[in-house]
């Protein structure tokens, strides 16, 4: 696998009740994107949930896996802890197979959780 790129380092948000983008990915040229995310909130999370587009036009539809801590076709390294109930203080790491899509996004709820969220680009293929 081949490192490509880090999607412009970091990003931290502060995630309200009501499910809400966190962050979107440019991922066409992209095989798997692997996802560091922390809790560094007074509050756990009460959902997380994966959006993604095939084309420029498409509509964004929910991806969101089944199950988080199984591999399938969408996980292609499953997280030890779903983290869709991410703890405050916790912090997870997962990758998923994006070689099908043009963006993908990332909506979370729970007042009082703030995300930060890194995530890294990789080309399976040389």
């Amino acid at each position: 696998m081949r490192y490509i790129n880090d999607f412009d380092g970091a990003s931290k948000k502060g995630i309200s009740a009501v499910l809400d983008l966190v962050r979107r990915f440019d991922v066409m040229d992209l095989d798997v994107v692997q996802f560091d995310i922390e809790n560094t909130g007074s509050a756990a999370l009460t959902s997380l949930r994966l959006f993604g587009r095939a084309s420029p036009n498409a509509p964004m539809r929910d991806i969101t896996p089944v199950s988080w801590t199984s591999e399938s076709a969408l996980m292609f390294q499953p997280p030890s802890v779903a983290p869709t109930l991410l703890a405050a203080g916790a912090a997870t790491q997962y990758g998923i197979n994006v070689t099908s899509m043009y963006q993908v996004e990332i909506h979370a709820a729970g007042a009082g959780a703030v995300l930060v969220l890194s995530a890294g680009g990789y080309k399976v293929q040389p």
